[in-house]
């Protein structure tokens, strides 16, 4: 917090100095570890994309396959006397 000085006290600003550039270091430790686990979990995410992908174009051409199979079934069957 911020304290203001009485006129005509003088108090050695080293401490204040201290408390600031341990708030800044802090700061700035907090900071870079939330950037980290960001890019870790991104990282991560962007790992897994390729399966994902991979299992949606299999459920997409089995849903496919089944709608094919399920017309092919439902039609009458042409017999052909040669």
């Amino acid at each position: 917090m911020v304290e203001l000085i009485p006129l005509g006290k003088v108090r050695p600003l080293s401490r204040e100095a201290r408390t600031l550039g341990d708030s800044l270091t802090l700061a700035v430790l907090t900071i870079s570890s939330v950037i980290a686990v960001t890019l870790f979990v991104i990282r991560g995410v962007l790992d897994q994309l390729p399966g994902v992908f991979s299992s949606w174009h299999r459920a997409i051409e089995a849903m496919r396959a089944s709608r094919s199979r399920g017309r092919n079934e439902g039609e009458p069957e042409h017999h052909h006397d040669d």
